[in-house]
């Protein structure tokens, strides 16, 4: 439902359309609404920084007007002011520069014994200036130029800035352009005015909304704790007017989520760049006797020279950051607030703040948005590896709206008992959360990893897989000397495949991952122990796995123990071979290492009578090694059906882990 349908305004005599609605978002912007009844003509006082989100964002709400053209004073880029100005493109605005722009304009100049009118043809400078009066205490003089100017009559006058009473120019373009080109290039031109103007051809009422830069919206909480049993619960949004315009009645909603939002340049004018065709003739731009005379330019051997030159335009974009901050002040927990009303879409949470806000230009205004109790459980709290004992409070938000990420502030007893940081909480989510040091309970602590056990194998693929689990036993020695009893949580850093074991409370923070151990404890010492073991699956090749490994597994009963055994046997035939093999190719190795030894030998000889035993050797030798290759090729062969036999025994496995699984 829009706006219009919503809301019913007064006339609203002023030319401003008044804001009526605006929504802030988490990403440093906000949804602008504005809407009266208007005549002939209105406006939205937009700064100029702002002019680019707001014309890729304007809608028209509703109404019932004949809505004509939204005209707006041209946002100018720098480049473009100082072209149109006449400025130099890498200079800022200047006394220099403003003479220079000057060039060539009908001018009135006035110095203290005449008055010259005309056209100014050259500034030069700055000239030397001597001061006779130069010492260390000096005054720095300011630089002074030339200006020479053709007056209407003909003649030419020179004089100096040093004499100038007033420059005037006579053209009111050229004023106008140099105008606009200084309020470009001031440091406050993102802050001034430039309204957007709304021509109606028919007067009525008006809606209009847009996008526009706001700060962004934080909140800060406060909790009441209620002595274990629950607490009450306080958010208080703060926002702020940073705009020229004050509101009144403005309705105020807050977005929390993260809509995407982006700076892109509409304002200001853009050209594009245009590819540059010559003629194929080479021509230049300044007449060739413009400068010089056929006999000038026959004793420089005839050469020329001719330029051409061109520029362009660009865009770019930006972007916004925002940060979290908060406030700290608490109103009593008794007194009933309206809070915001909740309203939830796709990508975000929205409060909707019950009252309108009279907020003035540039202020800011703390708003309720949430008062209610929610449960939440007192805890000493050790973090993970750590011994120094936290007060903290397991908080749910056991309302039926999302809590924004805020600062908080806890009151006990009728004071604070500290602060702490609330991450964005569902409906129903929980979080622990710290504000202060325990100074009554000691902690001792320590884990110790256990030996691997396997529970569980199967075959999966012609591959044994195996499961096994590594315990660790954690130890909590504890010492109480508040007097009172304490419900201690321990967080432990478990991995994804870890568990508990033992038969205690636990919970998990899903903010940061940890494994709460909840354990209750009296005054006095005492200690707890708690296992947690972490499983692993391996997967392995059953022709790599010894007879030991398998006659292990069968004692275990990991599976069917006479199918283990019978893999123990086949393991037993597979070692015996690779045995063989192994011994083998030594053999070979040492035959190959012979052979080279004989060759080289042959090649001394270089065929004398001493070579012939040689040659017998290394013949004996090379038929050696074609029988160890031979050898080892059956033994391969043996082996691999050995394996295919083992994988026929481990078969069962198989079909115990399909039945299993069915």
């Amino acid at each position: 439902m829009s706006l219009l349908a919503l809301l019913v305004a007064p006339a609203w005599s002023a030319d401003v359309l008044p804001v009526r609605r605006i929504r802030f978002y988490e990403t440093g912007v906000g949804w602008f609404e504005r809407e009266g009844v208007v005549d002939d003509t209105t406006s939205l006082p937009v700064p100029t920084s702002h002019l680019d989100d707001a014309l890729k964002s304007l809608v028209v709400l509703g109404g019932d007007v004949d809505l004509g053209a939204i005209t707006f004073p041209t946002a100018l880029g720098d480049d473009a002011a100082r072209v149109n100005a006449g400025l130099p493109h890498t200079e800022e605005m200047s006394f220099q520069s403003a003479l220079q722009a000057l060039l060539g304009v009908s001018v009135a100049l006035e110095t203290p014994d005449r008055r010259i009118e005309g056209v100014l043809i050259d500034v030069s400078g700055p000239l030397d200036v001597v001061n006779a009066t130069e010492s260390a205490t000096s005054e720095v003089l300011a630089p002074e130029y030339a200006l020479t100017v053709l007056g209407h009559d003909g003649v030419l006058h020179r004089t100096t800035t040093k004499e100038l009473r007033s420059l005037r120019s006579g053209e009111a373009e050229v004023t106008d352009r140099m105008a606009t080109a200084a309020r470009t290039m001031a440091r406050t031109r993102a802050q001034r005015p430039n309204a957007l103007d709304v021509k109606l051809r028919k007067g009525g009422r008006l809606g209009l909304g847009y996008l526009a830069e706001a700060p962004v919206w934080r909140v800060s909480y406060r909790v009441l704790d209620k002595d274990g049993s629950g607490a009450d619960l306080q958010a208080w949004a703060l926002v702020h007017n940073d705009t020229d315009e004050a509101w009144k009645g403005v309705r105020i909603e807050l977005a929390n989520g993260e809509p995407d939002s982006f700076l892109y340049p509409m304002a200001a004018p853009r050209y594009a760049e245009r590819d540059l065709k010559t003629p194929p003739v080479q021509l230049a731009t300044v007449s060739q006797l413009a400068t010089s005379t056929p006999d000038e330019m026959w004793n420089d051997s005839g050469q020329g020279s001719y330029g051409v030159g061109m520029s362009g335009t660009g865009v770019g974009g930006g972007g916004s950051a925002y940060g979290m901050g908060g406030v700290g002040t608490f109103g009593s927990a008794s007194v009933a607030l309206k809070t915001a009303e909740p309203v939830e879409t796709p990508t975000q949470f929205v409060y909707r703040v019950p009252q309108p806000v009279d907020l003035p230009a540039h202020h800011s205004a703390l708003v309720p948005i949430v008062q209610e109790g929610v449960p939440a459980e007192p805890a000493t709290v050790f973090e993970p590896h750590s011994t120094v004992a936290r007060s903290g409070m397991w908080l749910e938000n056991g309302t039926n709206r999302t809590l924004p990420a805020g600062v908080l502030s806890v009151l006990q007893a009728g004071g604070l008992a500290g602060e702490s940081e609330l991450a964005r909480l569902k409906p129903g989510e929980t979080q622990m959360v710290t504000f202060g040091n325990e100074l009554d309970v000691d902690l001792a602590r320590g884990s110790v990893a256990g030996e691997v056990r396997p529970h569980a194998l199967d075959l999966r693929k012609d591959r044994i897989v195996l499961q096994s689990v590594t315990p660790t036993v954690h130890t909590f020695d504890v010492r109480n000397r508040s007097g009172a009893a304490r419900s201690l949580w321990l967080a432990l850093e478990l991995t994804p495949n870890e568990e508990i074991e033992t038969d205690v409370r636990s919970e998990i923070d899903l903010h940061t991952g940890w494994t709460w151990l909840v354990l209750p404890f009296e005054p006095g010492s005492t200690d707890q122990r708690v296992t947690t073991h972490r499983s692993a699956v391996q997967s392995l090749e059953p022709a790599t796995i010894a007879e030991s490994t398998w006659l292990d597994w069968a004692d275990r009963e990991l599976a069917d123990p006479d199918v283990l055994r019978a893999a123990a046997r086949t393991a037993a035939t597979l070692a015996d071979l690779d045995t063989q093999l192994a011994g083998v190719n030594a053999e070979r190795d040492r035959a190959k290492a012979e052979l080279t030894g004989l060759r080289a030998s042959l090649t001394a000889a270089d065929g004398s009578n001493s070579a012939h035993p040689l040659t017998r050797r290394a013949a004996t030798v090379e038929s050696e090694i074609r029988r160890l290759d031979g050898r080892e090729s059956q033994l391969r062969d043996t082996r691999a059906k050995r394996a295919e036999e083992l994988l026929a025994v481990l078969a069962p496995l198989a079909d115990d882990a399909a039945v299993q699984a069915d």
